[in-house]
């Protein structure tokens, strides 16, 4: 009986370590924002998002520069939604974040350091200087190009993060 539970303890060690491994890297799953049960996708219709925000917002418009209509800017305590004019639609263009209030679906936040992004996302970052690092799940992640996550770094500590379309790219 010893013998036979053996193989299997080790096959069962071998798929849990799996999994966790699996966890790690960048996906498309990870430009999704989270908020109260909820998720929000980049380019998807912004009144969903700015309805589950909420009212207390500041908000500010500017003819767009590579769409028909107005960009617009929902700006909440710790965090700026930007948004572009598409088919009548607001869509999502950016998620600023400036609060620990909110995190990636990976739970980084303002206040986790590099160690803690490294273990959510592994190390395929570009670390653009001045304290940018860049994580995209295609394209260049130096010409913003691709859809990304950015994470504004002062030294290893996350002092604001983002969540870019790169929709004016591709227009």
């Amino acid at each position: 009986m010893k013998k036979g539970l053996l193989p299997l303890i080790g096959i069962f060690l071998i798929m849990i370590l799996a999994a966790c491994g699996g966890q790690n890297g960048f996906t498309e799953d990870d430009l999704v924002f989270s908020y109260n049960g909820e998720s929000f996708k980049l380019d998807s219709d912004a009144s969903a998002l700015i309805s589950a925000l909420g009212d207390d917002y500041n908000y500010k418009e500017a003819a767009s520069c590579a769409y028909v209509g107005m960009d617009k800017s929902f700006s909440y305590n710790g965090i700026d939604i930007y948004t572009y004019p598409l088919d009548d639609i607001d869509k999502i263009d950016e998620i600023y974040i400036s609060s620990d209030a909110y995190s990636t679906n990976k739970g980084i936040t303002v206040g986790s350091t590099l160690d803690d992004i490294k273990a959510a996302y592994g190390e395929n970052y570009t670390d653009l200087g001045g304290g940018m690092l860049v994580i995209a799940p295609e394209g260049t992640p130096e010409d913003t190009s691709s859809p990304c996550l950015y994470f504004i770094m002062d030294g290893e500590t996350v002092i604001e993060f983002s969540f870019y379309s790169a929709s004016n790219r591709n227009s």
